[in-house]
């Protein structure tokens, strides 16, 4: 952007570029036109903003043609480029050229600008006899169909959404059957004709309702069963992009219901998808296949790989450029399971953003368990100050959560019991209590992160290895007795 800014600007210090530059570094806002012009200006300063913010929608809405929506944007030139020799009196080379737009609308599913192609058509067959003004109803009506469908869902993505977001609070009703009433309240059915994007969109749905609740293992037949049909479909090289995110979806499906060697052969998949076209998606994927793999390789016992992978990569880019933040509390959770606690935590400060930020981006289970990872970090380096204020920052911040979900309310209390009463740990009545708490065959304590927790408890009442007792209850079917 800066250098398209020095290509338009017609002076070297051009204020524009000054402006994206201090932005950039974070400077106080209502300090910039003191900064820019020596001494407060805010009209000048709003005119400045005004400019800026032009270019910049420009500049992203020119690069984003170029580049992600190349497919739309050159159907959209044909269809433009067809209507203009339309009324310049060319109906041949337009008739021609329509005809390109519309394979090119079919073969990405792209329904909006179909519906326009076919109206062009119609609105002048009578310029071509040879025309079957019959099929292109027909046509018209069936992409009618499609859209709609591509449009119930993308009400029902905004709703489920919402749905989970007030559910995580309230938790008056399980996170599938809110997926599964949404889905009959929109008329959206699961079948071979929907197109590999409303397969992602259903799967992406699927995947936040099983998060919400740690619950992989009652989603994963859900998942299984969209993945088969999916399969037949010819043409899942012309959506790549989706394609991929369908088999993450499917690595970390299988990750979570802790099938480590099948996750890892969709991610296998994943990898070659990402290399294909010269690897146009690989940058765009990487953090997201590095981390499945990172956790496969942590759970299935070889965490050394697993920490040296993230290592390895966090050598190559700043703490600021991670995408992925799953990627950092990642890292600090493999080292906290070899006990290297030191690293954990100086690992912690390279998230540096706030919980607020966190929580709009990554949602408030990720915060809530960044939380407890830290209560854990901060009571086995016995850093008392940093734990009780950790403490009471919990119980303030996140008590409609502690409220509504039992198992982090009861893990909270444990940390608590740690803290306060230490000699209870190692006692027989420590043991029956989690034994009568965590002994279940649900889905959600099957969950690896819920286990993981669970094996902290199990290693400070046992005095054992952490990540010993963690992979000795991951290759458990279910979660027993002490």
């Amino acid at each position: 952007f800066l250098a398209v800014l020095r290509e338009k600007n017609k002076i070297k210090d051009a204020k524009n570029s000054t402006l994206f530059k201090l932005l950039i570094k974070g400077e106080p806002t209502h300090k910039l036109d003191t900064l820019i012009y020596g001494k407060p200006s805010r009209n000048a300063f709003h005119g400045l903003s005004k400019r800026l913010q032009d270019s910049l929608i420009d500049f992203i809405a020119a690069h984003n043609f170029e580049t992600e929506t190349s497919e739309e944007f050159d159907t959209l030139k044909l269809l433009l480029t067809a209507r203009v020799l339309y009324e310049r009196s060319q109906p041949k080379i337009a008739h021609k050229i329509l005809k390109k737009a519309m394979s090119k609308a079919k073969e990405h599913d792209l329904f909006s600008i179909l519906g326009e192609i076919l109206h062009t058509q119609i609105q002048y067959a009578h310029l071509h006899p040879e025309v079957n003004l019959d099929a292109l109803f027909d046509a018209f009506n069936d992409n009618q169909e499609q859209h709609k469908q591509q449009e119930n869902l993308n009400l029902a993505s905004a709703y489920l959404k919402q749905q989970l977001q007030q559910s995580s609070v309230i938790h008056h009703k399980k996170s599938l059957d809110i997926l599964q009433s949404t889905f009959k309240k929109f008329n959206i059915s699961i079948n071979p004709s929907l197109t590999i994007k409303s397969f992602y969109q259903i799967l992406d749905l699927v995947n936040a309702t099983a998060h919400l609740e740690h619950n992989f293992m009652d989603a994963l037949p859900f998942i299984e069963d969209v993945y088969h049909q999916l399969q037949p479909k010819q043409n899942l090289d012309k959506h790549r992009f989706y394609h991929i995110q369908i088999l993450y979806f499917l690595a970390n499906a299988y990750f979570r219901n802790k099938q480590f060697d099948r996750s890892q052969e969709f991610l296998t998949l994943m990898f070659q998808e990402m290399q294909e076209e010269q690897g146009k998606y690989a940058s765009r994927f990487r953090e997201s296949y590095l981390l499945i793999k990172t956790l496969n390789l942590n759970y299935s016992g070889k965490a050394n790989e697993a920490i040296k992978e993230l290592e390895d990569y966090f050598a190559t880019i700043t703490a600021k450029k991670i995408e992925n933040p799953d990627l950092i509390l990642s890292l600090v959770t493999y080292y906290a399971q070899q006990e290297q606690y030191k690293q954990a935590l100086r690992t912690l400060h390279k998230l540096r953003h706030t919980d607020g930020w966190y929580r709009k981006r990554m949602g408030a289970d990720w915060v809530t368990k960044k939380e407890l990872i830290t209560l854990i970090i901060y009571l086995e380096l016995g850093h008392i100050n940093l734990l009780e204020s950790a403490i009471k920052r919990f119980k303030r911040t996140y008590k409609h959560i502690l409220k509504g979900d039992a198992q982090i309310n009861y893990f909270f209390a444990m940390i608590q019991k740690i803290y306060f009463k230490p000699e209870q740990v190692r006692t027989t009545a420590f043991r029956e209590l989690l034994k009568t708490h965590f002994t279940t065959t649900s889905g959600r304590s099957s969950d690896v992160f819920m286990i993981s927790f669970f094996a902290w408890l199990k290693a400070k009442n046992e005095q054992k290895s952490l990540y010993a007792i963690t992979l000795d209850l991951i290759n458990k079917s279910e979660i027993t007795s002490p």
